[in-house]
């Protein structure tokens, strides 16, 4: 059920959130790359969230990931 609630209720938000805090290019340019992988998984979404875009979004997600 907690996968349900992050997938269907707090994914479309976080999604937007990102976007609106590292701007379009930025975040297309991530989808891009994620898109690219051959096993996405939660992980590697933050992995490569912590690699492109550093501490203080990477901290935003944690805390984004821990209210579902």
């Amino acid at each position: 059920e907690r996968c349900e609630r992050l997938l269907y209720d707090r994914g479309p938000i976080i999604l937007h959130d990102l976007r609106n805090r590292v701007g379009d290019d930025q975040f297309l340019a991530f989808c891009k790359r994620f898109h690219q992988m051959d096993r996405p998984t939660t992980q590697s979404f933050i992995t490569l969230i912590q690699g492109m875009f550093g501490k203080i979004i990477s901290q935003w997600l944690e805390v984004q990931l821990k209210e579902v």
